[in-house]
């Protein structure tokens, strides 16, 4: 298997990709013993246990490879991101036609946990987890849109001082807990101020000063924003509101 570094292994990738691109037919072909090893990881990341070329899930590997690089354009960022990304999509979309011909719950095909082998590079691993943090992100972003906020909102709108930040935290942990709060917020777009008020007299300068900040922390909980949420755990306000 290939220990490729990330680096070494998109520059590899794009290369073959741009040879294709150019009509070489074969080029794909003639680079699948530098790129599969990379996907056959992504597939195993994607079902939790190992995947070797006789596997269904090679086969689809191979078409999805072929889908990337068809539909790859440069603006969408890192080719073996891409890569990545369309080879999860094809064998998750797998999974679930599998899942629902033999009704097998989709745990059933977590049962051996993928690991890297010690000493080795895992290329895949990291690309997954961009991807989860890209997905995650976008989800974030799609959620904030609603409510008209936007990252450089929180950027501009977070609370300086560590008290205030804990308070500010507390009252989003608070909205996300609280089934009532919570709908209120999703339904009306709004903080439900008097609940607040009533429930854990929270303080209302807090709120009104920093309402984007506190809906977005309280959305991170609600959407459970992986790759954010330690940001809101770390700095956890405790049971105080004021």
């Amino acid at each position: 298997m290939s220990n490729a570094e990330p680096s070494q292994l998109e520059r590899i990738t794009v290369s073959v990709w741009r040879k294709y691109k150019q009509g070489n037919s074969t080029a794909i072909e003639e680079s699948y013993d530098k790129i599969m090893p990379f996907c056959l990881r992504v597939c195993a990341r994607t079902c939790g246990r190992y995947i070797d070329n006789s596997d269904e899930e090679a086969s689809i590997a191979r078409m999805a490879m072929l889908e990337a690089f068809d539909k790859y354009e440069p603006q969408r960022g890192s080719l073996l991101l891409y890569l990545g990304y369309v080879i999860r999509n094809r064998i998750i979309d797998y999974r679930r036609s599998e899942e629902k011909r033999n009704f097998t719950p989709f745990s059933a095909f977590q049962s051996e946990p993928y690991q890297a082998l010690e000493g080795q590079e895992d290329p895949a691993g990291q690309i997954l987890e961009d991807l989860a943090r890209q997905q995650d992100l976008e989800r974030f972003k799609s959620a904030l849109q609603q409510y008209d906020i936007g990252f450089d909102d929180l950027v501009k709108g977070s609370p300086r001082q560590k008290k205030t930040l804990k308070a500010a935290i507390s009252i989003a942990e608070k909205i996300a807990s609280d089934q009532e709060m919570c709908a209120y917020l999703q339904e009306k777009r709004m903080i439900p101020i008097r609940m607040l008020e009533t429930r854990c007299n929270a303080n209302r300068k807090i709120i009104d000063r920093y309402r984007k900040f506190i809906i977005a922390s309280a959305l991170i909980l609600i959407h459970d924003i992986q790759c954010l949420r330690p940001y809101i755990e770390n700095r956890k306000g405790g049971q105080s509101c004021v």
